[in-house]
C-alpha cells in the first residue's frame, strides 16, 4: 500500500501515486533478460548475421531456445571460441511502467557485461587499475564497473578535473563491449535488445597471492610434511646411503638410494636451492651449517640433471639428520620458489570455477548524471576445457603416398638454424642418442634448411599411428582417440 503523509490512499489517488513513484524511483528503467536462458549458441561461420537473421523471424523466440548452451548438474557450460561455438547472450531495454515499452538507444550513454567468479566469501571481479592487472577481488553485485558514480557540478571544467581525480589509481572491472541489435532487428520485435559475445577466454593474467608452506605444514597434520623425503624430516631416521658409495645418476630411478636421491631433487628443484631469493639463502646457509651444502650442489648435477659422475663425487662418512631450521628453511625457500615459477595465473585458469555474468546500462536522464541500471536476473555459467570441444572435427586431407607424387611434394617452409644447433645436428646421431650426447662439429655457418609440409604431416601421422597402437595395449584407448571411416567416392555420371 502507497503511503503519502503516513495516511493510506484508495482508489484513484492510490493509482496516481503508483504511477508518480514508477516515474520517479531509481528503477523506471529496468535491463531484463530477452529469452529464458539469456544466452544463445551458434556454430555458424557468420554467427552474429544468423542470430540477427532469427531474431527478426516471426518464431524468433523458438528459434533462440533451440539454440541453448548445455547444461550439466544445473549449471550453463559455455565452450570456447577454439571449440567453433560462441555464447551470445542477449538482454533488453525497457522502461518499468506498464505495458513495458522499449527505451529509446539514444537514451542509452553506454552498455557493457561483466564476467564475476562465483566463490563461497562473495563474488569476485577481475580488477585493473592504469592497465595494471590486480586479479579477482571482492565486489559487490551492484559496484560500479568503473569503481566510482558519474559526478556532476554543473560546471564542465570542474567536473573534467574532478573525473580526473577520482579515475586517478582506482580500481576498475574487466567490461566486455555490449552492442545494440540493428534498428531493423529492435523495429521488428518492438524492443531495444542489446547483445554481447559472452567472454570465456582471456590472456590476462595477475599475480597471485604469495604461498606460505611453513603455515601450511604447521597446520595440515602432517600432510605436506608427507610429501618431504625422509631424509628433509626431523621425525625421522632414515638410514643414508653406505658412505664412500659412488653416485650414479640411476639411484634417482629406484632402488635403495631413491629416498637420498628425492631429497637432493626437492632442495635443488622445489626449494630452488641456487635461487636468488633471501629464502634460498636461508636455506643454503642451515645446509652450511650442517657441513653438506657443497655435496648438495654437486650431487643435484648428477641425481638431478642426469650427468655422469665424473668427478667421481661419493657418500661422506657420515649423513647429519634433518633439523626443524632444515625443515622450515626448505618450506619458506619452496614458498619464493613457487612465487618465481608460479607467480601469475590466467583471468580463466581456474577449473570448475562458476562466473555470474551481469549486464548494465547507462541511461541519460535529461540534465541528470547518466543512471546506472543493471541487470537483476544474472545468469550463471561455466567454462568447458579447451580439450572437450564440440562439434566436427576439422578435416585435413593428406597428399597420396606413393614415390611417384613424393617429388612433387616440394619443400615449402625454411627453418633459420643457429650455429649451436647446427653444430648439434652435424655428427652421427648415434652419439647425439647417447648419454652424455656428442657436442657435434663446429662448422662456423648458420643454416637455413627446407622442408615439405605435406611429407613432414606423412611422417608424423605414421609415427601417430604406431605409437597410438602400442600404448593401446595400457589404455585401452584406440575406440576413442582413433576413428577411420570409408570416405565413399562419388562416381560422375558421363
Amino acid at each position: 500500500m502507497v503511503k503519502l503523509l503516513d495516511r493510506p490512499l484508495r482508489g484513484v489517488a492510490r493509482r496516481q501515486a503508483e504511477a508518480f513513484e514508477l516515474l520517479h524511483e531509481d528503477h523506471e528503467s529496468e535491463l531484463v533478460p530477452l529469452f529464458q536462458g539469456t544466452i544463445a549458441v551458434a556454430r555458424e561461420k557468420d554467427f552474429i548475421a544468423a542470430l540477427m537473421s532469427d531474431l527478426k523471424a516471426s518464431d524468433w523466440r523458438e528459434r533462440m531456445l533451440k539454440r541453448p548452451a548445455i547444461s550439466r548438474n544445473g549449471a550453463t557450460q559455455l565452450h570456447q571460441p577454439i571449440h567453433k561455438e560462441f555464447s551470445v547472450a542477449f538482454f533488453e531495454a525497457r522502461c518499468q511502467v506498464p505495458g513495458r515499452p522499449r527505451i529509446d538507444p539514444r537514451k542509452l550513454v553506454a552498455q557493457g557485461m561483466v564476467v564475476r567468479k562465483l566463490t563461497p566469501g562473495g563474488l569476485l571481479g577481475w580488477k585493473h587499475a592504469k592497465g595494471d592487472q590486480r586479479g579477482w577481488l571482492p565486489v559487490n553485485g551492484h559496484d560500479d564497473p568503473l569503481g566510482t558514480k558519474s559526478v556532476s557540478t554543473g560546471h564542465a571544467e570542474i567536473d573534467r578535473l574532478l573525473a580526473r581525480k577520482t579515475s586517478a589509481g582506482l580500481l576498475q572491472e574487466d567490461v566486455a563491449p555490449l552492442f545494440i541489435a540493428p534498428p531493423d532487428v529492435c523495429d521488428a520485435l518492438g524492443k531495444t535488445v542489446l547483445f554481447g559475445i559472452v567472454p570465456v577466454t582471456s590472456n590476462e593474467q595477475a599475480a597471485t597471492e604469495p604461498v606460505d608452506f611453513l603455515a601450511i605444514a604447521n597446520s595440515d597434520n602432517g600432510e605436506l610434511d608427507s610429501h618431504l623425503s625422509s631424509f628433509l624430516r626431523p621425525d625421522m631416521s632414515p638410514t643414508p646411503p653406505q658412505a664412500g658409495a659412488l653416485l650414479e645418476a640411476s639411484w634417482a630411478q629406484s632402488g635403495p638410494y631413491l629416498a637420498f636421491a628425492t631429497a637432493i631433487r626437492q632442495l635443488v628443484q622445489e626449494a630452488g636451492l641456487d635461487d636468488d631469493t633471501a629464502q634460498a639463502q636461508s636455506l643454503r646457509d642451515v645446509l652450511n651449517g650442517l657441513g653438506i651444502l657443497a655435496f648438495v650442489r654437486e650431487a643435484g648435477k648428477i641425481l638431478v640433471d642426469g650427468r655422469p659422475n665424473q668427478s667421481d663425487l661419493r657418500m661422506p662418512p657420515a649423513w647429519p639428520r634433518a633439523t626443524i631450521g632444515l625443515r622450515n628453511a626448505f618450506y619458506q625457500a619452496m614458498g619464493a620458489r613457487f612465487a618465481s615459477v608460479a607467480s601469475h595465473s590466467g583471468k580463466f585458469d581456474e577449473r570448475d570455477a562458476s562466473y555470474e555474468l551481469a549486464a548494465f546500462v547507462r541511461l541519460t536522464c535529461g540534465a541528470c548524471p547518466p543512471k546506472l541500471i543493471w541487470c537483476q536476473t544474472m545468469p550463471h555459467f561455466q567454462i568447458l576445457p579447451w580439450w572437450q570441444g564440440a562439434g566436427a572435427p576439422m578435416r585435413i586431407p593428406l597428399p597420396d603416398f606413393d614415390l611417384a607424387n613424393l617429388p612433387r611434394l616440394k619443400p615449402n617452409v625454411s627453418f633459420e638454424v643457429p650455429r649451436p644447433l647446427a653444430k648439434f645436428l652435424n655428427q652421427d646421431f648415434s652419439n647425439a642418442l647417447k648419454s652424455p650426447p656428442g657436442q657435434g662439429i663446429e662448422t662456423g655457418i648458420t643454416w637455413i634448411c627446407s622442408f615439405s609440409i605435406p611429407i613432414i604431416t606423412i611422417c608424423a601421422f605414421i609415427l601417430l599411428s604406431i605409437i597410438i597402437t602400442l600404448l593401446n595395449i595400457l589404455f585401452f584407448w584406440l575406440p576413442l582417440v582413433k576413428i577411420c571411416l570409408p570416405l565413399p567416392k562419388v562416381k560422375r555420371a558421363s
